[in-house]
């Protein structure tokens, strides 16, 4: 928070062309010592009305960011937790696979088995890579 300035130049020489662009931000919540005393001069309980409005907006932007926070950590919770399905789930696939294919060796079904397999295999590759 504070003052904080910008200026931008351009200049063509040619059919001369200039553009200047000053820009100041002052996000502060209260204005310049030398205001508030102009302020007060005018009505002496303006400048305590200001301080207030100025925690006041102080407490909402912290609230703001406590609230957003939150938000972040809830979403991460539920991405982690349905990663963790993800991967839990595709260790079952890939087990029940390879449970029939050796099943299909052990019924002599040597060809089909290790082509299954194999198969298991080359998804289960291609699925963790993406």
């Amino acid at each position: 928070m504070g003052k904080s300035s910008r200026q931008i130049k351009a200049a063509q020489r040619g059919n001369t062309s200039a553009i200047e662009h000053i820009e100041t931000t002052d996000d502060s919540f209260l204005p310049e010592a030398a205001e508030l005393a102009k302020y007060k001069e005018v009505d002496p309980e303006c400048v305590n009305w200001l301080k207030a409005r100025a925690e006041q907006e102080q407490a909402a932007r912290i609230n703001f960011n406590e609230r957003r926070m939150s938000l972040f950590e809830n979403s991460n919770s539920r991405i982690h937790s349905l990663d963790l399905l993800r991967v839990i789930f595709a260790f079952v696939i890939i087990m029940s696979g390879m449970a029939f294919s050796s099943f299909l060796i052990y019924s002599g079904l040597k060809t089909q088995g290790t082509l299954f397999a194999g198969t298991t295999i080359v998804i289960a590759a291609l699925a963790f890579e993406v």
